[in-house]
């Protein structure tokens, strides 16, 4: 009367390790396909003490200061004027500004109906906390003799060889090497969806450095 029982225990067995056998056959022998290439991130950094970054540095940090007492003002309703606004920012990376809210909108131009003053000015009254925090700087390099420099570059689509005098000094003070655009990000409370506050149009670098920077 076992025998019965033991068979059907023994069929159990025999099936519950040909389950097994088989789950490690998938697991040890997988499909073969293309193995996906295994890339490093890489990261770019200017080197800190170079006279470009001091530079926009120190102009982004007086930009940004400005750019605080700006808020405060417009929170306290005391300001500023459009004559104080020309000249903190005139000659500032926000002298052309726009600013994205946090909905992804544009909003460009200081003075205009739906511009940056407009929407800040309406920021501040539902914000419990606002200032400029992390900036992000981005610098586009424009190689000689390509397409870029020669559209930034009016009259130098193929530049000769440069030789001295006053060649070398008309292409110096003439010649844009670098695009900067700069992003200030501004922390608000209570949302969390910063907007974000920069420059509308790329900024010339010259090789000269300047006036700006």
């Amino acid at each position: 009367m076992k025998e019965p029982r033991s068979l059907k225990l023994w069929t159990i067995a025999v099936a519950l390790i040909a389950v097994g056998i088989l789950a490690m056959g998938q697991v040890a022998y997988p499909p073969k396909g293309p193995r996906p290439e295994k890339i490093s991130p890489i990261t770019f950094h200017l080197e800190p003490v170079t006279t470009l970054q001091q530079h926009l540095s120190a102009g982004i940090e007086k930009t940004n200061a400005d750019l605080a007492l700006t808020l405060t003002e417009l929170r306290q309703g005391t300001g500023p004027s459009p004559d104080a606004i020309r000249a903190r920012f005139g000659r500032s990376y926000l002298a052309d500004p726009i600013i994205w809210d946090e909905g992804g909108k544009p909003h460009t131009g200081w003075f205009e109906r739906d511009g940056v003053l407009a929407y800040l000015g309406q920021l501040v009254k539902t914000s419990t906390f606002i200032q400029p925090q992390s900036v992000h700087v981005y610098l586009e390099y424009l190689p000689l003799r390509s397409e870029r420099f020669a559209q930034h570059n009016p009259g130098f689509d193929s530049p000769p060889p440069i030789k001295t005098g006053a060649e070398l000094k008309t292409f110096l003070e003439s010649g844009v090497d670098f695009l900067i655009n700069i992003r200030t990000v501004l922390a608000y409370a209570p949302y969390d969806d910063p907007p974000i506050i920069g420059n509308a149009e790329a900024i010339p670098h010259r090789f000269v450095c300047w006036p700006t920077y």
